[in-house]
């Protein structure tokens, strides 16, 4: 049985794009800060060396070699370069990208995943790298934009009043206690008097009933928060409330307005369609946000 006290690692993919550097700077923050073990990763394509070796004529068991020795000290030297006094394990893998990568996701080992959001383009939206360990990771997965190398100083999070999303606020109190941030809880709505207009017989409802509606909900959110595993003890946090057309909408406009370093967001939602989620939020918010973000599996992937 996968627990919590099994999973140890914290693995760090890259590629060497100045995004997947970024990240192996938090991975390696981040393994020091909660004394996890890092393990750091560089998948080269199968068919790139077989395209290499035909060109040189050479066989592709022995080039195999030559490019995972020389990769692998590249490797060393990227962990080497980011002066937090790990001792990182280092791995070159020579296969199909997308099945070592799923390889490593699944292992019961592993409590987070962390790579460059954009990847090799070091462009904007997110990678298909990265969009493949938001879809299939059974842990949090921290997705770093480029040359965010720095702590993370205010960490904000996502809540929908989903068990994900519960999930969710438990990872983003760890994280914004090891990193001594501040913590912003986001609950992102479309009001009633918006979406009902029985209730709005005019552009605007009255503002007696906004207020009462207002307060009922910020006592859930605060409630909610509180009933965590996870205490709130200590922390700086704060409760926010934020009136958008889309969650997505919302949740972008939370992270500019306080300003979050980390956005903390589950994978599924009340809809308990996680594709549909991912399409229509997480990859969105993903693409739009300007933070670095954390992406959180459903309850069913959670440890205990």
């Amino acid at each position: 049985m996968v627990t919590e006290s099994t999973r140890q690692e914290i693995v760090a993919f890259v590629d060497f794009s100045s995004c997947s550097l970024s990240a192996l700077a938090q991975a390696s923050r981040l393994a020091r800060a909660r004394g996890l073990t890092l393990r750091v990763i560089h998948v080269v394509d199968t068919n790139v060396v077989e395209e290499l070796a035909v060109a040189l004529k050479q066989e592709f068991s022995s080039l195999s070699a030559e490019v995972r020795t020389d990769n692998q000290t590249r490797l060393q030297s990227a962990v080497d370069a980011t002066h937090v006094g790990l001792n990182a394990h280092t791995e070159v893998v020579i296969g199909k990208v997308a099945e070592e990568v799923i390889r490593v996701l699944r292992s019961p080992s592993v409590a987070l995943t962390v790579l460059g959001a954009t990847g090799e383009s070091d462009g904007t939206g997110a990678g298909r790298l990265a969009k493949l360990c938001v879809r299939k990771a059974e842990v949090p997965t921290l997705l770093v934009r480029a040359n965010h190398k720095e702590d993370f100083r205010v960490v904000l999070v996502g809540v929908d009043f989903s068990d994900t999303s519960r999930i969710a606020l438990r990872e983003a109190i760890r994280l914004a206690r090891a990193e001594g941030a501040k913590l912003v809880v986001v609950h992102s709505f479309t009001p009633p008097w918006i979406k009902l207009h029985y209730r709005a017989p005019t552009p605007e409802a009255e503002p007696r009933f906004i207020q009462q509606y207002s307060d009922a909900l910020r006592l859930r959110l605060e409630g909610f928060s509180r009933s965590t595993s996870e205490s709130l003890e200590g922390l700086d946090s704060q409760f926010v409330l934020q009136q958008a057309l889309t969650h997505g909408d919302g949740l972008i406009r939370a992270v500019e307005v306080y300003g979050a370093d980390v956005l903390v967001l589950g994978t599924q939602g009340r809809s308990l369609l996680r594709s549909r989620l991912l399409g229509s939020t997480a990859e969105r918010v993903l693409a739009a946000a300007p933070c670095s973000m954390v992406t959180v599996p459903p309850a069913e992937f959670a440890a205990p």
